[in-house]
């Protein structure tokens, strides 16, 4: 066996470990429900994560924060992981105790009416379709949450997350352009889905704040603003285009401070290198993108 294969033993021996870490501050509700915070890295979902939770608490209820990122963290060898490989190798190698665990987990959890935090991208299909149903047959109200955000945003944002990361001497998570991309949009086919088949209970569209934590509703499930969730991203995400567009300097000076900081405080030469090929990538499709949209208004 290599060193990130994982035996049967492994896989249930870190299942009972991270169900050991969420029975620790979760407790079963009476009305248990399920919010679902949808977007692709680097949208915001962790500002909107905390606003939900900071919700429930005020109600007196609490809430088990579970993601597959979050149970990556608990493959035995997660950190090395971590230290060790690239983006997308890093993400095979989790997913050989992410994709076992993470039914399990969910079945522990819907017996014991445990309130879920989920991050999702909603993009495999059917077995989404399929899992929503589990909990909505389970008694659970199902809320699904999505963040309107630009995709250059998106992208910056996810290397300054890095930055931050190392600035703190913890080992940064990453993501190549291409699955960035590939999960930007990917969610809105099936929330369509889910709405058509009546599983959501609640449909909210936020941007972000002014600060982090404290999301802007922007649209819910029955409002009029927009004709629905769709065009309220669509819309949403179009204003924060110009916006940007509007201040390309500042922009572009974010990237360059976080080259800067990232080339500074790189623990891994090889990861330094493949996160500065990424910067460089997205400043060229910045520039790109503006001057194609002078060109339109020409």
């Amino acid at each position: 066996m290599g060193k990130y294969d994982l035996t049967t033993e492994d896989i249930n021996k870190n299942i009972d470990r991270f169900l050991t870490y969420i029975y620790g501050s979760a407790i079963s509700s009476k009305n248990p429900q399920i919010f679902f915070v949808v977007a692709g890295p680097g949208a915001g979902k962790s500002g909107v994560e905390t606003f939900l939770k900071h919700q429930l608490k005020e109600k007196g209820e609490k809430v088990a924060v579970v993601n597959s990122d979050k149970i990556a963290e608990f493959h035995p060898a997660y950190e090395d992981a971590l230290a060790e490989l690239l983006s997308e190798e890093r993400y095979r190698v989790t997913r050989q105790f992410v994709r076992p665990a993470t039914p399990v987990i969910f079945q522990e959890l819907q017996k014991h009416k445990i309130n879920i935090l989920n991050e999702n991208i909603f993009n495999k299909g059917e077995s989404d379709i399929e899992f929503v149903k589990s909990f909505k047959k389970a008694g659970y109200r199902t809320s699904v949450n999505m963040i309107a955000t630009d995709i250059f945003t998106n992208r910056l944002s996810c290397y300054e997350r890095e930055a931050r990361a190392l600035e703190n001497g913890d080992s940064p998570r990453g993501i190549s352009k291409r699955s960035h991309d590939k999960m930007y949009n990917a969610f809105v086919e099936e929330i369509q889905q889910l709405e058509s088949q009546n599983l959501c209970d609640e449909i909210n569209v936020y941007v972000r704040g002014k600060s982090i934590n404290k999301p802007k509703l922007v649209y819910q499930l029955g409002d009029t603003r927009y004709q629905n969730f769709v065009d309220a991203l669509n819309t949403e995400r179009t204003k924060q285009r110009r916006e940007i567009f509007s201040n390309p300097a500042d922009y572009l000076m974010r990237i360059k401070k976080t080259k800067e900081s990232i080339q500074t405080n790189g623990i891994n030469p090889i990861l330094t290198e493949d996160s500065l090929k990424g910067l460089q990538e997205l400043q060229n499709d910045f520039i790109q993108e503006l001057n194609n949209e002078k060109h339109r208004y020409r």
